[in-house]
């Protein structure tokens, strides 16, 4: 389904007096919170890491982070980066000026360090999971980050706060039930990579089992 499409179900349950602006923020509070939800793997990506030399600040942490897997030094034999928390290190006595290959990092607010300060030719591979784009009156199906199978939940996440807005208690109660039950079939259904092999059972053609009847 496109945002169109969707503005469309929503009239459909007659909400035509409402704005589309409203309807739109409604479906991405549907969206926000369902990604909220779970490490989705179809919001799982990657992003090598920058620095000025000069400072262990990532000069290109992307705006669309919202929870981070692994921090890998690419130009160090791919060594992985630990977390600390900054008063570990305050503890330590750390001189935040040191240069060198990073071997932790750590968060002040929003902004990602590392330590050591990496030269300006560093490479730092960040797997994160990302909050997924907003979606606007006109956003195409194929920009929805969402599996297309599973628009519909976006949908009935925004019915049961459009009727809540409406002071429909009962059906803003439906709405979510149902919001919560497709999320969960939801998660059934994308979490699964591969399943477990089944168990084979060979016959071995040498043996003969008349000889131990």
């Amino acid at each position: 389904m496109d945002a169109p499409a969707m503005i469309s179900e929503l009239n459909d349950h007659g909400f035509t007096d409402s704005t589309n602006t409203r309807k739109v923020g409604m479906l991405n509070d549907a969206l926000y919170d369902a990604a909220s939800r779970q490490p989705w793997s179809f919001l799982e990506t990657s992003l090598n890491l920058t620095f000025s030399g000069s400072s262990g600040l990532a000069t290109n942490f992307p705006a669309n982070h919202r929870a981070l897997i692994d921090l890998v030094d690419l130009t160090n034999q791919n060594l992985p980066l630990e977390w600390v928390r900054l008063d570990d290190l305050d503890t330590r006595g750390t001189d935040y000026t040191d240069t060198g290959s990073p071997i932790v990092y750590y968060f002040i607010g929003k902004d990602l360090y590392v330590w050591p300060v990496p030269s300006a030719s560093a490479s730092v591979r960040l797997r994160y999971f990302r909050v997924p784009a907003t979606l606007t009156e006109s956003t195409t199906e194929s920009a929805v980050e969402w599996p297309i199978r599973h628009h519909r939940l976006l949908v009935l996440g925004a019915l049961y706060r459009l009727y809540d807005l409406e002071d429909d208690p009962e059906l803003s109660l439906r709405f979510q039930q149902h919001f919560e039950q497709r999320l969960q079939s939801m998660l059934e259904d994308v979490s699964v990579r591969q399943y477990d092999r089944h168990d084979n059972i060979g016959i071995d053609p040498w043996f003969d089992i008349d000889t131990y009847e």
